[in-house]
C-alpha cells in the first residue's frame, strides 16, 4: 500500500527511507510489478499531482526517528488492555516487525525497541484492546 502511495503522488521512491528499511527488512512488497491493485488502477490517476512540503524539517525529525532509543524516547507505544484483551493473537499475526508476541493462555507481550509504529495491532484487534501510550513529554516538546 506505501509503495502505491508514493507512485500515485509521484514522489521518488528511493528519496523515502522509511519505504527503503521497511524494503530490506522484508515488510510488504516494494515492486510495483509484484503488486496487485484492484479497482482503479495507477494510469487512471496520471493527471493528479500534489506538491511536496516546503518544510524539510519533517524529514528531519523522521531521519532522528530511526534511532531505536530516540524512537522510544520520543513517541507513543502500543498498550495492551488486559481488562479488554481476548489473547486471540491477531496482533501478533498482523505485526510486521514481529514486534509482538504471545504464549498461549497468556496476554500478548510487545518489544518496544522492535515496534515500528505502524498500528496494524490496534488496528486488527477484534476488541479493540490496543492503545496508544500517552507521548513521551521529549516527544511532546519536539513533535
Amino acid at each position: 500500500l506505501d509503495r502505491v502511495a508514493v507512485e500515485l503522488v509521484h514522489l521518488d521512491v528511493n528519496k523515502l527511507f522509511i519505504n527503503n528499511i521497511g524494503g530490506a527488512r522484508g515488510y510488504g512488497e516494494n515492486d510495483l510489478e509484484k503488486i496487485t491493485i484492484f479497482g482503479n488502477q495507477l494510469t487512471d490517476f496520471q493527471n493528479v499531482h500534489f506538491l511536496p512540503p516546503k518544510n524539510s524539517l519533517g524529514n528531519l525529525g523522521l531521519k532522528i526517528l530511526r534511532i531505536k532509543a530516540v524512537r522510544n524516547l520520543l513517541l507513543e507505544h502500543p498498550v495492551i488492555k488486559h481488562s479488554e484483551c481476548i489473547k486471540c493473537g491477531e496482533c501478533v499475526k498482523i505485526c510486521p516487525p514481529k514486534a509482538m508476541t504471545i504464549k498461549p493462555g497468556q496476554f500478548p507481550k510487545l518489544d518496544k525497541s522492535r515496534c515500528i509504529r505502524c498500528w496494524c495491532c490496534s488496528e486488527v484487534c477484534p476488541k479493540n484492546a490496543i492503545k496508544k501510550s500517552k507521548r513521551p513529554i521529549a516527544g511532546k516538546i519536539i513533535f
